[in-house]
């Protein structure tokens, strides 16, 4: 099965608590260790200049074939202060199942944001083949969860997370990815840090600071702070021997110095926010989209070859250096058969209660489509094409495109010789027995001279192998630009986790299918009727919202002008922003940086005023 995963496009932000006003924290631990370490100073030379060596290690280990996945066992410590769980840095443990999945489709280039790479750098990306399981056996050789949860007092002062934290619950960090999530305190200079982690040089390998810190509001999807869960990402990155994509190890940046992996360009400095492509320095383009930049979450997509031959390189023994092993973390390999969870790798979404969280997407740049899976039943696909279900962007094919907006769900079929059996399944969702839910998508094929078959059915667990309930069998004929919307409705067959699955299963002569815009909603529990439901031209959801509004307008025909005000509880206007010539638009609002209370939200335009009362409970 493979996953995918991709972040939101901030389409419209109102807040000013940005991913790219708070950095990895890579720099200042480095600095502040030079300073009190010659030791540790020349091995970051050392390390720089056995770069190369340790990606031409990697590159002669996979040209013979050796190509497994490398699989790292780890134990993550939950550190609060004693609020209960769910609440501040005691996070849930779907939320920690939820980075494990992000971690996974980054690394195994299974991420659907991957189709935004760039043409000119899309021969270097790599699927690095590095998998994540949560550890089912501690050093001691007892069951765990791989979850653990430490209460300390509050603490204002970094250096207690060294000092103490560590100290007082590291695993063997030889044996395990030791994994800290904590509310990480700015620093004298009120800078924030999302997380940092230390390259694999002999002092720190093993080392009791050895291993990965994260803020906890950056852990996994948290839409408050523009999170897509790209932080552990980054670290993990560095963690296994990779440096930022615009210095060396020392921390050297500019045209002068290099990162040290051949296939990612000279860059001058780090990008922020979210650069539109090309961006150059150097004499090249900037590879802003790499993991290992600083640009936002929702806006890095690949590691390259280079990236991936120097981290396999690290995981399967390093190199020896004057005798001494450098960058060697092959005790995580040998312990991953014994420490990791069966089928842990497969692991369980976080749930949304479809009430509250009703399913819509466009498949437009940046949302998120980190827990959305595709599995591949009869391998239909060749080399070129390891994925049969792919995002595609109007504007780079011809053939076909979106039926509005520019993103939507492609599947293809490159090789006519098998018949397609591919599955697409949504996130988990919480579904009550009894209850009636709808459900909507567009489809159309690419080519009028033929027919896809597409199933719609319901299942226990994103496989095709757990089938609760074929709900649909639809015959598409209606040839894009025809998109044409189809619509169900199903009863829940019980109270649980479900996730909806899409299986075309046409014969090898059917050349692809194209959806978009899949919404699925809870029309029990809903205040309106069905009827109302299908044609009210402006929803808001969730309410109450903790931050991240959607806002839908669905016209029935297009308006000259739609103007869109926000009011605070006294009538005063807060944002405002007009539109024009729409008809259906989806909308992304942060409102992080309001106060907690209500807001109304009104929209306007030449024949009709709407209003809608929204209640903003951050935690």
């Amino acid at each position: 099965m493979y996953k995918l995963s991709s972040t939101i496009v901030l389409l419209l932000c109102i807040t000013t608590f940005s991913y790219s006003q708070h950095q990895c924290g890579l720099q200042e631990y480095r600095t502040l260790l030079t300073q009190q370490d010659q030791q540790y100073t020349q091995e970051l030379k050392t390390y720089q200049a056995q770069l190369k060596t340790l990606q031409h290690k990697g590159t002669q280990s996979l040209g013979r074939g050796s190509n497994d996945v490398l699989t790292i066992p780890v134990v993550v410590h939950i550190i609060h202060t004693g609020q209960e769980i769910g609440q501040g840095s005691n996070l849930l443990e779907n939320k920690i199942w939820e980075q494990l999945s992000i971690l996974n489709a980054d690394f195994r280039r299974q991420n659907m944001d991957a189709a935004f790479t760039p043409d000119e750098f899309e021969e270097v990306a790599a699927d690095t083949r590095i998998e994540f399981c949560l550890a089912a056996k501690t050093p001691n050789g007892e069951s765990t969860t791989g979850i653990l949860r430490h209460s300390y007092p509050e603490f204002s002062d970094r250096s207690y997370i060294e000092n103490y934290i560590k100290l007082e619950t590291q695993w063997n960090p030889d044996l395990y990815l030791n994994i800290w999530i904590v509310k990480i305190p700015a620093n004298n200079f009120g800078e924030f840090t999302v997380g940092y982690s230390y390259y694999p040089v002999p002092s720190m390998v093993g080392s009791v600071r050895d291993g990965v810190v994260l803020d906890y509001r950056f852990v996994g999807l948290n839409p408050t702070h523009a999170a897509t869960g790209r932080t552990a990402t980054h670290e993990i990155g560095h963690y296994l021997g990779l440096s930022h994509v615009w210095e060396n190890t020392s921390g050297q940046g500019g045209c002068a110095y290099d990162d040290g992996i051949s296939d990612t360009p000279i860059q001058s400095e780090a990008s922020f926010l979210c650069p539109s492509h090309p961006k150059g320095s150097c004499g090249s383009n900037d590879m802003f989209m790499n993991f290992m930049d600083y640009v936002n979450d929702d806006c890095s997509n690949l590691f390259t070859n280079g990236q991936a031959q120097v981290m396999r390189t690290v995981l399967s023994g390093g190199i020896k250096v004057n005798g001494v092993d450098f960058a060697d973390r092959s005790c995580l390999l040998s312990n991953a058969s014994v420490a990791c969870q069966p089928n842990s790798l497969a692991s369980p979404s976080c749930c949304s209660d479809i009430v509250y969280a009703p399913v819509s997407m466009g498949f437009e740049q940046g949302e998120q489509t980190a827990l959305w899976t595709i599995e591949n039943a009869n391998l239909d696909s060749n080399q070129t094409t390891p994925l049969t279900w792919l995002i595609d962007q109007q504007g780079t094919n011809n053939v076909y495109g979106a039926e509005n907006g520019k993103g939507c769900l492609v599947y293809q079929n490159n090789t006519n010789q098998a018949s397609a059996n591919d599955w697409l399944f949504t996130p988990c969702m919480q579904l009550k027995s009894g209850n009636t839910y709808s459900v909507a998508f567009s489809a159309a094929i690419l080519s009028a001279l033929e027919e896809e078959q597409l199933q719609l059915s319901l299942h226990s667990s994103p496989s095709s192998q757990n089938i609760v309930k074929t709900l649909y069998d639809f015959l598409l004929t209606d040839a894009y630009p025809n998109y044409k919307k189809q619509e169900i409705q199903f009863v829940a067959p019980s109270t649980g986790s479900f996730h909806l699955g899409f299986n075309i299963h046409s014969n090898h002569t059917e050349t692809g299918l194209l959806l978009d815009n899949i919404s699925i909603k809870d029309q029990t529990s809903s205040s309106v009727s069905t009827q109302e439901e299908l044609y009210e031209p402006f929803k808001v959801y969730p309410n109450p919202s903790r931050g991240l509004i959607t806002l839908e307008l669905d016209f029935p025909k297009p308006r000259d002008m739609v103007h869109l005000e926000i009011l605070n509880a006294i009538g005063q206007q807060v944002y405002q922003r007009n539109f024009e010539n729409v008809q259906s638009e989806k909308l992304l609002l942060h409102l992080s940086s309001f106060s907690n209370g209500f807001y109304t939200i009104r929209i306007q335009t030449d024949q009709q005023q709407i209003s809608k009362k929204i209640v903003l409970a951050k935690p």
